[in-house]
């Protein structure tokens, strides 16, 4: 642990952090190192993506904007959900933050707000997992979704509520 400690902080010491490609290299390994970078990189999208892919809750050290961008918002709460507590996304823009964010980790629909979940969100997250109800199968990524969220099922299309293995995932 102590040699872990000794390389991560020699790394701190040798990075330029006005240098987008060092920061880049540094926030990729370790995402909480966004917080040295300089306040342009931080208010850089590729920058900051790969920190929150890495650790979500270094959104709180972007920039205001980037705060509030929809890919790198969902990107922080799809990696660690305490993110939430550091994102700002409005109204307006809020269910498709949310079905981007379940669609990168089915586990997060679990903090999916009640009142977005209806028919017409299922049918989207279904539609963007390239469901076809034509077809006998239900993408794999809906089964995840079933099983942190049992409930969701009531929304689903006759299809997959008569669909006994979409059934037993979602009473898990």
């Amino acid at each position: 642990m102590h040699l872990r400690r000794y390389l991560k902080y020699n790394l701190l010491m040798k990075i330029d952090w006005t240098n987008k490609d060092e920061v880049l290299e540094a926030v990729s390994r370790e995402g909480n190192f966004l917080i040295n970078a300089s306040d342009e990189l931080k208010a850089d999208r590729d920058v900051v993506l790969a920190a929150v892919q890495d650790y979500g809750v270094a959104i709180d050290h972007a920039s205001i904007e980037l705060k509030k961008d929809i890919s790198c918002a969902a990107y922080a709460v799809s990696q660690n959900s305490e993110a939430l507590k550091f994102i700002t996304i409005d109204g307006s823009n809020e269910k498709e933050f949310w079905l981007y964010t379940v669609n990168l980790n089915s586990s997060r629909i679990s903090v999916t707000p009640d009142s977005l979940i209806n028919k017409d969100f299922v049918n989207e997250l279904l539609h963007k997992n390239n469901y076809d109800s034509s077809k006998d199968s239900i993408p794999n990524h809906f089964f995840g979704i079933l099983r942190h969220k049992g409930s969701i099922i009531r929304h689903a299309p006759y299809q997959i509520k008569n669909n006994k293995d979409a059934v037993l995932a979602a009473t898990l």
